[in-house]
């Protein structure tokens, strides 16, 4: 008999895969994918000559049934054509700007293409994640705020930068043999460091219409109420002038125009 005070015991059935194989392919979907390879072949082969339909079953053949660690070639080079793509400004991608016009120093405004004129804050962040929940909920709340009283023309751009090492490098000072060792030993661990370290830098642009007199005058309003709106938020801003402006303008993809 069963001792009763004895836990039950659940007998579990063997796994299933989560991608059943389908002949010498890993999954079914890879079994269409040669499928559609040698479709593709047998299109160009009826219109070229038969012999072409070989490339095509090869090149199924050996993307549907070599296994891979990452994804698979065919989704890799459709990727790097879809970045390429959107690199030159197709399927509403931002197109990289070909040249780099300078703003003069101390310029804060430009007008970029399409008639708009653009000043730009450049915030710094807070790290939420070591706030109370209480703060964190109030803070959210006051940046929802702050997000639905913008009028007007914003962009937001949120990118990461090499962290730099130049604050942490020790000054070159005169040292003896074995303090020299140690203090190249820590700038190479500080570069190494360094360089696998982002910081995360956003740039806002706010821009209006160019065309009014006053047009210049409202920009900078609206650039000083939302530096002061930030700022009651705990975040720091600055503006950007003259070259970093030009700097923020091609990180955007736009080519200033005039400045004032």
């Amino acid at each position: 008999m069963t001792d009763p005070t004895a836990p039950p015991v659940l007998r579990l059935q063997a796994a299933v895969p989560r991608s059943p194989s389908l002949g010498p392919f890993p999954s079914g979907r890879d079994a269409l994918k040669f499928l559609a390879y040698a479709a593709a072949g047998a299109v160009v082969a009826g219109f070229v000559s038969p012999w072409l339909w070989l490339p095509f079953l090869a090149v199924g053949f050996v993307v549907g049934v070599r296994p891979t660690d990452g994804p698979p070639f065919d989704r890799r080079l459709a990727d790097y054509l879809g970045w390429t793509w959107r690199r030159r400004g197709g399927a509403g991608g931002r197109p990289r700007a070909r040249h780099r016009p300078s703003i003069a120093s101390g310029r804060a405004l430009a007008a970029v293409p399409g008639g708009v004129l653009v000043g730009m804050l450049r915030a710094e962040g807070i790290p939420v994640a070591f706030l109370p929940p209480a703060n964190a909920r109030e803070l959210f709340t006051a940046y929802r705020q702050l997000l639905g009283s913008l009028d007007g023309g914003v962009a937001l751009l949120v990118r990461g930068l090499p962290l730099g090492t130049r604050p942490f490098v020790p000054l070159p000072v005169t040292l003896g043999s074995d303090e020299q060792r140690a203090r190249d030993g820590y700038v190479e661990m500080v570069r190494l460091l360094g360089r696998h370290r982002r910081r995360r830098d956003v740039l806002l642009a706010v821009g209006g219409p160019s065309g009014s007199p006053s047009a210049s005058l409202q920009l900078e309003r609206r650039l000083r109420d939302l530096h002061e709106r930030l700022d009651a938020l705990g975040v720091g801003s600055e503006r950007l002038r003259g070259p970093a402006l030009t700097e923020g303008l091609v990180a955007f993809g736009w080519g200033p125009g005039r400045s004032s």
